[in-house]
Order: C-alpha cells, then structure tokens, then sequence
C-alpha cells in the first residue's frame, strides 16, 4: 500500500489539489477525522468501487466496511471517518480498489 500526503485546506484559503494515481495494491493516509478523499475516475468504460477497511466492530458488534462506487468519467468526495473504527495500529486509514487503472486520489484536510 501507498500512504498519501494530506493536503491541507483552510477555511480562509482555496486549494487545487494534486492528485496520486491509485496504488494498485490499495492506499493509506492519516486519518484524523477531519480528512476527506477526492476521488477521479478518468475510465470511458467502468466505474471503481473502493473499499475503506473497518478496523474494529461498531456500536452493534459488527465490523462494516465503506465500499464507494465512482461511476465512469466522474468525481466523488468522501469523507469523514471515525478514527475509533477505521484507524490501523499506525493510526491510517486503508482502502483497496476492485481496480487501480484511471483512478486518482488527493486526500484533504479541514483546518
């Protein structure tokens, strides 16, 4: 896996976001909670769903992971996540791809 570098926007400044192509075995970041993911799929042809691994079980004892769907030639923002649920032992959040190929990622911060 890949760890993104957070970009960090403010509520008093814009901010273009630089993109990473998706890694093809799955990306990391840190996840404070207040971090989102922009997600691109430049793909004519097929959407991509990405999964973002629960790390422990939630308030009803089940372990649920997020799967998001970007359909063909769009955008999706997608955020914010429970640090108690979906951080690793390293403090990240993981999420994997059913495919990599045309998908770009910035991961952003609310400051």
């Amino acid at each position: 896996m890949a760890e993104l570098t957070v970009q960090a926007m403010t509520k008093d400044a814009s901010l273009t976001p630089s993109f990473d192509a998706a890694a093809e075995l799955g990306d990391t970041f840190i996840n404070d909670g207040k971090t989102f993911i922009y997600f691109k799929n430049a793909d004519t042809v097929a959407a991509r769903t990405i999964t973002i691994a629960s790390q422990v079980a939630c308030n009803q004892g089940e372990t649920h992971n997020i799967t998001v769907t970007v359909p063909t030639e769009s955008e999706e923002l997608v955020g914010f996540w429970s640090q108690d649920r979906f951080n690793d032992a390293d403090g990240e959040l993981e999420m994997t791809y059913d495919d990599h190929t045309d998908l770009t990622i910035a991961a952003i911060k609310i400051t």
